[in-house]
C-alpha cells in the first residue's frame, strides 16, 4: 500500500518538535506501507522558512515542504482552496515518483478540505483525521463549519481520536457510519515506569517532596491560571512540602511568572521551561501526580504518556479525557475553570497516592493505533476494487 499524508501539522528540520503525534503515526505506518508526507510550510509575515528544505528525510520517511501562503484573518473561506491548488500543482510534478493508493489528511481545515479535493482530482480515496481544535473550535465558526462538513462528506472515512468529537461531527451532519474512532497511542519504549529517585537526582529535584507535574503549552486553553489559583488554595492547607513543577513555554509564561511572584508561590512552584520530548519521561517519572486542567482538549497524548509512566492524574473532564480516565484508581476528573474543585482533587489524589490505592493503566502503543488505521485503509481499498 502506498499512502500519501497531507498536513501542515508535521515536524521539519526547523521545528523538530512540531506535532509529534503525526510523526509517531507516520513512523508506525511506514513499517507496513510505503509512505510519503507532504507537509506544507506556511509563509507568514516575519516568519522565515528558508531554513526548511523542500525535501528531507525524517526517521527515514520522505517529507516534502512546498511553500504556501494563507493570509491570516483574510479570506479564511478560501484557505482550503488555495491549499488544494498549491498541493495539486506540486503533486503533478512528482506523481510519477510516487503513485499513491490513498490519502490521509490529519486536521479537518484547511488540510482535510484540501485533501478531500485532492482525492477527487486524482481519483484516490481520502481519509480525514479530526484531532481536536478542528472540531472543538472551528466547527463553532459558521463558514468553516460548513467547509468541514463538505470535506467530511467528500471523504471515504473520517477518523476521530475520541467519541466526543465523533458526536460533534454527527451533530454537524456527518453520517455516523462514516466516522471511525481510533485512539492515539504512546511510545511504550520511552514512556514506562522508571525509578523515581534516580529521575529526581538526574533533574536535581528534591527527593523529599510530593511533586505535582504539568507538561504542556503555557496557554489559557490549558487552564494554566486555574492551575495556579488551585495551587495557591492547596498549599495553604497541604503545606510547602508539596512542589508544582511546570514544564513548557507559551504566551502566558510572563503572566504566570508574575502571578507566582505576586501570590508568594515561588517556594512551591518551579517553572522548568520547555524541554525536549525525549526528556519528558524523566520528568513524569520524577513526579507523584500529573495535572492537566485544560479548558478544551481532543485526545491529549501527554495524559496517556503520564498513565504509561504509572502516574495518577488530575484532569478536566473535557473532550476525550473521560474516555482515557475510566477508573477512579487512574485519576480524578474535575470541571474546567474551577480552582476550588481542582484544589480538592489535589487533596484527594495526594491521599490516594499516599495510601497506594492508585492503579497502573494499560495504554495502546503507536503501533497498535497505526495498525487500526492500516486495516481501515485496507477495507476502503478492497471495497473500491
Amino acid at each position: 500500500m502506498n499512502i500519501l499524508i497531507v498536513t501542515m501539522l508535521f515536524p521539519n528540520s526547523k521545528e523538530p518538535t512540531k506535532a509529534p503525534f503525526n510523526l509517531e503515526i507516520a513512523k508506525a505506518l511506514s513499517k507496513v506501507a510505503q509512505l510519503y508526507v507532504v507537509a506544507p510550510v506556511r509563509i507568514l509575515p516575519g516568519r522565515g522558512v528558508k531554513d526548511v528544505p523542500v525535501k528531507e528525510f525524517i526517521e527515514g520517511i520522505p517529507v516534502f515542504h512546498p511553500r504556501i501562503f494563507l493570509p491570516p484573518k483574510i479570506c479564511i473561506f478560501l484557505h482550503g482552496w488555495i491549499y488544494y491548488l498549491v498541493i495539486k500543482t506540486w503533486l503533478r510534478k512528482v506523481i510519477r515518483e510516487f503513485d499513491f493508493d490513498i490519502i490521509l489528511s490529519p486536521y479537518l481545515f484547511p488540510d482535510g478540505f484540501a485533501g478531500a479535493l485532492l482525492g477527487k482530482s486524482f481519483a484516490r480515496p481520502v481519509v480525514l483525521e479530526a484531532l481536536g481544535c478542528d472540531v472543538n473550535l472551528l466547527t463553532k465558526l459558521v463558514v468553516r463549519s460548513k467547509l468541514i462538513k463538505k470535506a467530511c462528506l467528500l471523504s471515504e472515512r473520517v477518523i476521530s481520536v475520541n467519541q466526543d468529537m465523533k458526536r460533534t461531527l454527527v451533530s454537524l451532519g456527518v453520517p455516523e457510519g462514516r466516522i471511525q474512532v481510533i485512539y492515539n497511542g504512546v511510545d511504550k519504549s520511552k514512556f514506562q515506569v522508571l525509578d523515581k529517585d534516580s529521575c529526581r537526582y538526574q533533574l536535581k529535584l528534591p527527593a523529599e517532596k510530593r511533586i505535582f507535574l504539568f507538561v504542556g503549552s503555557l496557554e489559557i486553553v490549558k487552564g494554566v491560571y486555574t492551575l495556579l489559583k488551585a495551587w495557591k488554595l492547596f498549599v495553604v492547607t497541604a503545606g510547602k512540602e508539596n512542589l508544582l513543577v511546570i514544564v513548557g513555554n507559551g504566551r502566558e509564561q510572563v503572566g504566570m511568572e508574575e502571578f507566582i511572584r505576586q501570590k508568594g508561590l515561588s517556594d512551591s512552584i518551579f517553572m522548568a521551561g520547555a524541554r525536549s520530548h525525549a526528556e519528558i519521561p524523566v520528568w513524569m517519572n520524577a513526579s507523584d501526580i500529573f495535572c492537566l486542567p485544560s479548558i478544551r482538549e481532543g485526545y491529549p497524548n501527554v495524559l496517556v504518556e503520564a498513565l504509561s509512566c504509572g502516574k495518577f492524574v488530575v484532569a478536566s473532564a473535557v473532550g476525550g479525557i473521560p474516555e482515557i480516565i475510566v477508573s477512579p484508581a487512574q485519576g480524578a476528573l474535575v470541571a474546567p475553570n474551577q480552582p476550588e474543585a481542582l484544589k480538592e482533587a489535589f487533596e484527594k489524589s495526594l491521599r490516594m497516592v499516599t495510601d497506594g490505592t492508585t492503579a497502573v493503566s494499560s495504554v495502546m502503543s503507536w503501533e497498535e493505533s497505526a495498525l487500526q488505521r492500516y486495516r481501515l485503509f485496507q477495507d476502503i481499498l478492497q471495497k473500491r476494487k
